[in-house]
């Protein structure tokens, strides 16, 4: 085979080749801008649950620095432990409270000797807590927001997340003080 017959043929070799290489520059580039977009995405979804939580925060101290508890915001639930709903996942929207008992409570102050303290200290803070029905002098008062609908970009929408929008729901407790200002 003569010299110009071979270049001929890696001549032909390389042309096969050289497309490969720009296939998989276009796979690689679309990957990394998928990754991106989802970069964005995420971060624009904890801006808005870190808002809402600050609004949440700031409507719970209003409310715990107002002049009247509201008593139509629902009080403390003393919580023993959770049930992870039908999902079998922790910390989902159908998670369920199981409610328990303010008697470990009365247990830990009535290590304190809170008879003691009252005839050391009279009129402490801590004495009249020995009891079951002192807990609900602990009134705690709620902020809860929930959040505009934050759309998903297609991408993560068709890659990720099958949802046209997220919306977050945050709430935050806080003590009542009686007008502490």
């Amino acid at each position: 085979m003569s010299a110009k017959a071979e270049r001929r043929m890696q001549n032909a070799e390389m042309t096969a080749c050289s497309g490969q290489a720009i296939v998989e520059l276009v796979v690689g580039l679309v990957a990394l801008l998928a990754v991106f977009v989802g970069i964005l995405q995420i971060g624009r979804l904890a801006a808005e649950r870190n808002r809402t939580l600050a609004e949440a925060r700031g409507r719970a101290g209003a409310y715990a620095f107002g002049a009247t508890h509201w008593s139509d915001l629902p009080g403390a639930q003393l919580i023993r432990d959770w049930d992870r709903g039908n999902d079998e996942r922790s910390h989902s929207r159908d998670d369920r409270a199981i409610a328990g008992s303010s008697l470990p409570f009365v247990e830990i102050t009535s290590h304190a000797k809170p008879a003691d303290l009252a005839a050391r200290v009279p009129d402490n803070p801590i004495s009249p807590m020995n009891t079951a029905a002192a807990l609900g002098d602990l009134l705690l008062v709620r902020g809860r927001v929930r959040s505009d609908e934050i759309p998903l970009l297609p991408v993560v929408r068709h890659l990720l997340y099958d949802a046209d929008h997220i919306r977050f729901d945050e709430s935050a407790w806080l003590v009542w003080c009686e007008d502490l200002r």
